[in-house]
């Protein structure tokens, strides 16, 4: 049996929303991993699909997803770390974004909203082509450049999540500081330049460095560069 990896974001949830700027019209698909960044879009109304290859991460979002069901806020807040998790500054900071502007009961109420796709799969290869273009945004986080994809390039991922976008969706990935491109990444397996499928949204980038900036600002254990791509 492994072991819970990830028990609370180590991103800036105000980054990601200020990024993907969620809302009651979208459909996203969200990596799951502690869950954090999908149950901040139910706060917004949105409907929230979550894939994991870890069996255990999408049980750990199973879990939290029961606590909110019943009403249990402490325990759905109530997160330690773990050995890949974060630092106990982000960890507070993802508790205090979630106390704000009521936004448990926001998302409580909206938790039906939530699906978890509780097989492991490679959400490139074994979504059905009925999902094809019937996403509005996809949450990518870090995993493109932490893990890389069966040794794909970055570019061959990213014209693969562009079949699950509608026109004009979104897509916020994580890259890890300094970098700030995709080719830049020159390790795991080969980076490359953004797909013509793509371009990169400026204003929505810049909105969610803010956030981030401030958190690194404050906590250097981390350092995320976000990237928000609009599919054109």
């Amino acid at each position: 049996m492994g072991r819970l990896s990830y028990s609370s974001t180590n991103e800036s949830l105000d980054a990601v929303n200020a990024g993907l700027q969620p809302c009651g019209d979208d459909r996203i698909l969200s990596v799951a991993s502690s869950g954090c960044a999908a149950f901040s879009f139910l706060a917004e109304g949105a409907h929230v699909e979550v894939f994991d290859r870890d069996p255990i991460q999408l049980g750990y979002v199973q879990t939290r997803k029961m606590h909110l069901i019943n009403g249990d806020f402490r325990s759905f807040l109530n997160v330690i770390s773990t050995d890949i998790g974060t630092s106990r500054y982000r960890i507070i900071k993802s508790k205090h974004y979630f106390r704000k502007k009521n936004r448990l009961r926001r998302i409580q109420n909206n938790i039906e909203n939530l699906s978890i796709l509780h097989d492991p799969l490679n959400v490139f290869y074994d979504l059905p082509s009925d999902t094809f273009g019937t996403f509005s945004k996809i949450y990518f986080s870090n995993i493109l450049f932490m893990e890389g994809y069966h040794g794909d390039s970055s570019t061959n991922v990213l014209r693969r999540l562009s079949r699950l976008l509608k026109d004009n969706g979104l897509v916020y990935l994580a890259l890890p500081v300094p970098l700030r491109r995709l080719e830049d990444f020159p390790h795991l397996y080969p980076g490359g330049p953004i797909p013509k499928e793509f371009c990169v949204d400026a204003e929505l980038t810049e909105k969610a460095s803010v956030y981030e900036r401030q958190m690194t600002k404050a906590d250097l254990t981390l350092d995320w560069n976000p990237l928000v791509l609009v599919k054109v």
